[in-house]
């Protein structure tokens, strides 16, 4: 029923704004609520709507940047982790070339989700831990980094934002 009624205001909202951009990251953001609720018919109709969108945008490299992020959460929502590598890695790239320090911290998430299902639980209890104290980290990313760190159970010793991305280059 959610999904639903999202599905339909993203409609009204294509028809209203005609902002390609918009939608699709707002489809993509709905990707995961149909994966949470199992829904993967749905969710797939929706990543290749947000897909399409997203083609039709002339980006920058700061929307190829947030478009990455939300590519590579969408291949992981569906399993797909070599996909999701690649995504989070050019994200990051990207994040890291425009010192966009909010997206790096976003985007390390992402990257620890990943690891996670990996079985890499100790590199993605590092990165959260680094993500979730970090001042920088908006709200919904600490929620998340917190939410996934509690998943892991682990605790490790805290490690700086500066040895998190040494490692990654």
């Amino acid at each position: 029923v959610y999904l639903n009624k999202a599905f339909q205001f993203a409609k009204k909202r294509i028809t209203i704004l005609n902002q390609y951009w918009d939608c699709a990251c707002y489809l993509a953001h709905l990707v995961h609520v149909a994966v949470f609720e199992n829904r993967l018919e749905d969710a797939q109709k929706l990543r290749d709507q947000a897909l399409r969108y997203a083609s039709q945008v002339k980006t920058d490299i700061l929307l190829n940047n947030h478009f990455s992020g939300l590519q590579a959460e969408m291949a992981l929502a569906f399993g797909e982790f070599e996909e999701a590598q690649e995504y989070v890695s050019q994200a990051l790239s990207f994040a890291q070339e425009q010192d966009r320090l909010p997206s790096i911290l976003e985007n390390l998430v992402t990257l620890a989700d990943l690891l996670k299902h990996q079985g890499d639980i100790t590199r993605a209890a590092e990165i959260l831990g680094c993500v979730k104290d970090h001042p920088a980290t908006g709200f919904p990313v600490k929620q998340k980094a917190e939410t996934l760190w509690l998943e892991l159970g682990q605790t490790v010793e805290p490690v700086s934002l500066e040895s998190v991305l040494a490692t990654l280059n």
